[in-house]
């Protein structure tokens, strides 16, 4: 989390609600993670009932040009590294 920003960076989604996604695809999950906080209000700015926003990490594919953007995209946080996903 960014202290600056206020903002948790989330990256995947294993269970949502009591309902396990480990078993889903990669591409499945980034799916569900980003329609269930659009619905949530998750992204919304910070406000009186929730003091932080939720933010998606961006997803590149794994070919010359992702990995391209991947490095150099800019981001509003430090990259520290790249996280692959088996699809």
């Amino acid at each position: 989390m960014a202290q600056a920003d206020q903002t948790y960076y989330v990256i995947d989604m294993v269970c949502w609600r009591g309902y396990p996604l480990s078993d889903c695809t990669a591409e499945f999950r980034f799916f569900w993670l980003t329609s269930k906080l659009a619905e949530t209000g998750a992204f919304d700015p910070p406000s009186y009932y929730h003091k932080y926003r939720f933010s998606l990490v961006p997803v590149y594919s794994c070919d010359s040009s992702g990995l391209y953007a991947a490095y150099s995209a800019p981001v509003p946080y430090v990259k520290d590294g790249l996280l692959f996903y088996n699809k």
